[in-house]
């Protein structure tokens, strides 16, 4: 589960992405169909991702820097507007 990287030392799971696009969108021609597609894979992979950060920062040798990788998801999260 863990290395779940992109970029030069994730080229496999790069390339594994694609190829998932490449066989989700193919068979498809309307260019909405399409872009559903790829969003639903990109929130898939974003869940796993997620995933496996979790179990990264849960490891008992790594319990000191949860609060900080959980304070980075939190930041990156959109903010919700005050209700008045």
């Amino acid at each position: 589960m863990e290395g779940r990287t992109y970029g030069g030392k994730g080229t496999a799971t790069k390339n594994n992405f694609l190829n998932k696009v490449e066989s989700e969108t193919s068979s498809l021609s309307k260019v909405q169909d399409k872009r559903n597609a790829v969003v639903n894979l990109i929130k898939n992979d974003l869940s796993a991702d997620v995933t496996a950060m979790r179990y990264v920062v849960t490891k008992k040798e790594n319990r000191g820097v949860a609060i900080f990788c959980e304070s980075l998801f939190w930041a990156s999260q959109p903010k919700q507007a005050a209700k008045t």
